[in-house]
């Protein structure tokens, strides 16, 4: 009873509780599906089997998303305010290949001339590609620890050139007026964002939709936990 009873309740506004159910065409799981209102940005998870509950009007977008899934956009119409149930259908991903053949194997050579001719590094990167290759540079500095610290440094440098890409997407209004982050805690929301996979992936595809729908689900859970962290003080 408890599970139907939010699909009985409107707000003024027309808004309501409502259920959905997703569905496949093959066996991938349908559990772990976030879901994401774009425009008054409830979010939900879906259930082991693809249902959950999240408020709705007609003329609202979903967006959801999980890794196995094609990336999918769900308007709510009218009709759907009807149903008690609303079925929402996602694609399964292709599944990737488990074993490569080589075919050809490369010689040091051409190994050689694909990092001269095409593989640009960073100094992090530079350095750390000299210290691990060689006779005897990977062992020393194996040893001596200076492998691990300029891995540290090279992801030091990875997110700070995620963070100069996401100062480049978005201005402080983005983030302060929809996304409602308040405005001295949005560096710490930029770098909570770069902290999540699902994010930098959206990033680096330049997929400016997934980015927004990703940023809205982190916004969610960023504010939980900043309301959880003031609690607790």
């Amino acid at each position: 009873m408890l599970f139907f009873l939010p699909t009985l309740i409107f707000a003024q506004d027309g808004s309501k509780m409502l259920r959905f159910k997703v569905t496949t065409t093959d066996s991938t799981s349908v559990s772990g599906i976030n879901v994401v209102n774009m425009v008054n940005e409830k979010s939900a998870v879906s259930n082991s089997d693809g249902e959950f509950i999240i408020l709705v009007k007609p003329g609202d977008l979903l967006i959801l998303q999980k890794e196995t899934f094609e990336y999918k956009r769900q308007s709510i119409d009218e009709e759907d305010m009807l149903k008690t149930v609303v079925i929402v259908k996602m694609i399964p991903k292709p599944i990737a290949l488990e074993e490569v053949v080589v075919s050809q194997k490369a010689t040091p050579d051409d190994l050689i001339m694909h990092h001269k001719d095409h593989r640009q590094f960073t100094p992090a990167e530079k350095k750390l590609y000299t210290a691990t290759t060689g006779l005897l540079d990977p062992l020393l500095n194996l040893m001596s620890g200076r492998t691990a610290q300029l891995k540290r440094e090279l992801q030091v440098e990875m997110k700070e050139r995620l963070l100069d890409r996401v100062d480049m997407m978005y201005d402080d209004q983005y983030y302060t007026g929809q996304l409602k982050i308040p405005s001295d805690y949005v560096g710490d929301f930029k770098r909570y964002m770069i902290d999540d996979q699902l994010f930098v992936s959206a990033l680096k595809a330049k997929n400016k939709t997934l980015m927004q729908f990703e940023a809205a689900r982190l916004a969610t859970s960023y504010k939980k936990l900043m309301a959880a962290v003031f609690k607790t003080e």
